[in-house]
Order: structure tokens, then C-alpha cells, then sequence
């Protein structure tokens, strides 16, 4: 387990939300967000003030290189783990993962890895004008579409159809978004304040002054919640 320094994260409060910090083409956030949110909807509002937490996703780009219309994934998965060979056999390793959590992978369908840039800004646009439950639906979507789906996350038509389909937003609003530069220089500022704050890789959990990285056990994100929550 990988925890951050309390001195990294003073200005976290008590009552301040569970930050997951996360990319869309990440296979451990995909089967990290369903560990997350199962732990914390543990914590849900009990009636009490204050009780529970919030979710805040924010961005972090893992590979800002890959261009607008996005890389052929086989290349991609090949240059990354040395063979085609080796690159099954991490196919195997996710999906077992994702199985015991109830969801799939399917790399074949997946043909393209897309830079998840306009993603993240449609999440940040959501994050100020819709609902915490519509950030998380559309979260869930956007992963389950790259990853099982085969859809091309990257793709400006299919951010504003799966925002359609969550009922998100219109397509117009998603067109409008996307159309221009908006929130773009809002999800660079969060990747850059992540990694200011020390997190080197996600899916990386912050609770108050608990922190922790990579895929973990839900008994590990239960327990800095119920440490952030005494």
C-alpha cells in the first residue's frame, strides 16, 4: 500500500469528500471504481449531519502523448509490455479481477486507446453544472464503453450519445462543451495539482489525511474511511 504524507494533505477537513483520482483507459480504476463506490456507500448518510461521504473523481492523465483520435490498442499494449505474448497474459490477470467484482473486459473489441482529455472535461463540466450521481453514473458509463463496449471514448459523438444515455446532458450541451477549449485548461490544473500533492498513479484514494494508491482490498478503502470518519 502506497500512503501519501499527512504534511501533503493538511488541508483536507473532516467533513471534506473522498477525492479518486483516475483515468478512463486505466483497467485498475475500471476495477478499482467498483471497489470504491461499493465502500463508500457503506458510509452513506445515516440521518446524522455530515455523515457520509461525497465523491470528487478527478483527472489524472496517465499518457497525455496519445493524440485526439487516439492509438491502435494492440500496438499499443504490445510496445507497453514487450510482446503480444505478455500482453495476454495481462488480458487474463484484469479479467479475473474484473470478474470477481461483476464486470468484463474485452480487449478485442477494444481497438483504440483515445486520449481521455475531452472525457475528463464533459466529467469537469458535470462536476459544476450537474449532481454528484450523475459524475459517478457517467463515470461508470465511460469506462464500461471503453473496456467492454468498444467504443472510442475520445470520440466527440459518442461523449455526447453516452451523455444522452445516462441522461447526463443533452447532446447539444456535450456538442457546445466540446466544441471549444472549455474546461480544458481545468482538467490540465488538476492533473498538475495531483501531482503536486504526490499522487504518482491511480487509481489513488484520499480521505482527509488518508491516502492510497494503486488497486486495493475494499477491507484497505473501508478502513482510512472509517478513520477519516471518527
Amino acid at each position: 500500500m502506497n500512503v501519501l504524507a499527512p504534511a501533503d494533505l493538511s488541508a483536507r477537513q473532516a467533513s471534506g469528500p473522498v477525492e479518486v483520482f483516475f483515468d478512463l483507459t486505466c483497467p485498475w480504476c475500471y476495477v478499482g471504481s467498483a471497489r470504491i463506490m461499493r465502500s463508500v456507500a457503506a458510509h452513506a448518510p445515516s440521518g446524522e449531519p455530515g455523515s457520509g461521504f461525497p465523491l470528487l473523481w478527478r483527472p489524472f492523465l496517465l499518457d497525455q502523448s496519445i493524440p485526439a483520435l487516439g492509438v491502435p490498442r494492440a500496438a499499443y499494449f504490445v510496445r507497453k509490455f514487450g510482446s503480444e505474448t505478455r500482453a495476454r497474459r495481462f488480458y487474463g490477470i484484469l479479467n479475473d479481477l474484473a470478474l470477481a467484482e461483476g464486470l468484463r473486459f474485452d480487449f478485442e473489441a477494444m481497438k483504440t486507446i483515445p486520449s481521455t482529455l475531452d472525457a475528463h472535461r464533459v466529467l469537469l463540466w458535470l462536476r459544476r453544472f450537474g449532481t454528484q450521481d450523475a459524475v459517478s453514473t457517467m463515470v461508470v458509463r465511460l469506462m464500461r464503453a471503453h473496456f467492454l463496449d468498444g467504443l472510442h471514448i475520445g470520440d466527440q459523438l459518442v461523449l455526447a450519445r453516452l451523455a444522452v444515455e445516462t441522461g447526463a446532458a443533452s447532446a447539444a450541451e456535450i456538442r457546445s462543451l466540446l466544441s471549444g477549449r472549455d474546461f480544458q485548461a481545468d482538467v490540465m490544473q488538476e492533473h498538475s495539482d495531483a501531482q503536486r500533492r504526490g499522487v504518482t498513479g491511480v487509481p489513488c484514494v484520499i480521505a482527509n489525511s488518508m491516502a492510497i494508491s494503486g488497486l486495493q482490498d475494499e477491507k484497505v478503502i473501508d478502513a482510512i474511511l472509517r478513520v477519516a470518519s471518527s
